[in-house]
Order: structure tokens, then sequence, then C-alpha cells
């Protein structure tokens, strides 16, 4: 009997995962879209990276509360929780940012999809660092 299954590779989805990794959703609290046009969202989004797609609520001005924007970034650089620009009279605006998502890095191994206390290194470390104790001990008792 044949299968009907197919199995995705990940060479298969390799651009598609290349491009995710490096894009978040952020929210631009208090920016009332309908005010401000395409130009002007696109610069203020271009403090935390490279804007890549409104939502279509955003891109229609149909939403007051926050504009939400697809933004590309790279894994290292700081996401911040809120941007500064200079609004159209020249005064100095600071605006919420929020993210649907951040990456996740350990500060142990400084690998992305884990946070220190799931960190398989730190486990293995400190088996290896009980194991030489457990023998120096052994050691000393002869």
């Amino acid at each position: 009997m044949q299968s009907n299954n197919v199995k995705i590779t990940l060479d298969d989805i390799k651009e598609e995962v290349a491009y995710w990794n490096s894009t978040i959703v952020c929210y631009v609290l208090g920016v009332n879209p309908s005010l401000m046009g395409q130009v002007a969202l696109t610069k203020i989004v271009g403090l935390i990276g490279k804007p890549v797609k409104a939502d279509s609520a955003t891109a229609t001005r149909q939403r007051l509360i926050f504009a939400r924007v697809l933004v590309e970034v790279t894994l290292n650089q700081p996401l911040p929780n809120t941007i500064m620009f200079e609004n159209e009279i020249g005064c100095i605006v600071e605006q919420k940012v929020e993210y649907e998502w951040k990456p996740i890095l350990c500060t142990h191994c400084k690998n992305y999809g884990h946070e220190i206390q799931n960190c398989t290194k730190v486990a293995k470390e400190k088996g290896e660092e009980e194991e030489r104790k457990g023998k120096q001990q052994d050691l000393a008792g002869q």
C-alpha cells in the first residue's frame, strides 16, 4: 500500500525560516494611523528595524489606537520598549512599543530558543562538575 504522506525537510523551507527568523511584529501604541501616512509611519518604525508590511487595519487607517507593523531586525539587536521622534510641529514624542514575540536568548550558551533554566549545557556542565568533585573526594579519601 502506498503512503500519501509527504516529508518536508529543512531544505524545503530554508528560505521561509531565514525570512521569519529575522522578523517580528511590533505595535506602536498611541500612534494614530489615521493621522499618520505611510511615509511617516515608515520613518517611525524604521527606528526599530526595516519595515516590511503594515497589517490591513493599519494600512487602511481603520484602527485608531495603534499601528501594527512587521519589522525586519537582526537577532542580536536590542528591541526598544519606547522610541522617540520629532513630530510635525517640532515636539519630541516618546512612543511606547510592544511586540507580539521577541526572540529568547540563553544568557549562558548564547543560543536562541531557550532560557538559561532550560539550557542543556548548564545541566551537562553541572553534572560534569559534580563528577569532578566526586573523583576529588575519592582521591582525598584514599
